[in-house]
């Protein structure tokens, strides 16, 4: 069995919609991929048919081709554009 699907039937990744938190996402993901020891090509193999939604529309129409086959750019896109970045205040917010 090909070590990208090794597994694969127990475990549940949800999809990434860009509703998700990216950071708590791409962490779970990560640790997933790094339990199973995943190369960068496995990690795509896994990431890509798991994004939908606006996620979806954003990858597969705005990102260049040569992004959607390196795992570490798409990774990086997708950071730039979900990663939220909260301040004291925001997070003072929320405790409340």
């Amino acid at each position: 069995m090909h070590s990208a699907t090794r597994g694969l039937s127990q475990m549940k990744i949800p999809p990434f919609t860009g509703k998700e938190n990216w950071a708590v996402w791409s962490a779970k993901f990560d640790v997933i991929a790094s339990r199973y020891r995943w190369t960068d090509d496995e990690r795509l193999d896994n990431l890509l048919p798991r994004i939908e939604g606006q996620a979806s529309e954003f990858v597969f129409t705005q990102l260049p081709k040569r992004v959607l086959t390196s795992y570490r750019d798409l990774v990086y896109e997708l950071t730039a554009r979900y990663w939220v970045i909260e301040t004291p205040q925001a997070f003072c917010r929320k405790a409340e």
